[in-house]
């Protein structure tokens, strides 16, 4: 199904508006799809900028909307949770698509010396190595002290269960810093 009569395929609107719209393509497409793309400043070297409203009808009709803010202008958020709490009250919708794009904001500049920057991150790879090691005898030193817990009450379960998984989180990161000092290597 095409977009409904009177719902444009773009424009700048209010969240409000967007979401009257959203809610006309919804009442003609029951599978009707919502998503919003923030897009950073690269400019600002923050993640402040500007979001885009995407309904996707069954058929794939699509109409894009930029957010405009009370004065009619592009609007711009200094977080992603503003403009989708917005969407989800005004649309009165529980699932959003939600996509950023970064604009290179956190690219890394190109160092000037790359041996020296080689071995900087092998540095810093090693103390982050040394803080892992650190934090696996922590969680070893608290699971030798559940020992009988995973047969003990459902909250002891529970704990040693997210104990023993935190644990492989960490480990996995240092495997994953392990292959980054080797390909630095």
């Amino acid at each position: 199904m095409a977009l409904p009569a009177g719902v444009p395929a773009n424009g700048r609107f209010s969240a409000r508006t967007i979401a009257q719209r959203f809610a006309q393509c919804r009442a003609a497409d029951a599978a009707s799809k919502l998503a919003l793309k923030f897009t950073s400043d690269a400019k600002k070297k923050s993640l402040r900028g500007t979001v885009q409203a995407t309904i996707t009808m069954a058929d794939n009709s699509v109409a894009t909307y930029d957010f405009a803010n009370a004065r009619g202008q592009h609007a711009t958020f200094g977080d992603v949770d503003a403009p989708v709490k917005a969407m989800c009250e005004a649309a009165e919708v529980s699932q959003v698509t939600v996509v950023v794009e970064s604009s290179g904001v956190w690219d890394r500049p190109v160092p000037s010396d790359l041996v020296k920057a080689k071995a900087a991150e092998v540095v810093r790879l090693n103390a982050a190595k040394t803080k892992n090691t650190e934090t696996i005898a922590a969680i070893d030193a608290q699971l030798a002290l559940m020992v009988g817990w995973e047969t003990g009450t459902l909250a002891q379960q529970t704990r040693k269960a997210e104990e023993a998984t935190k644990r492989a989180t960490v480990v996995a990161d240092s495997a994953t810093i392990d292959a980054r000092i080797a390909a630095l290597a």
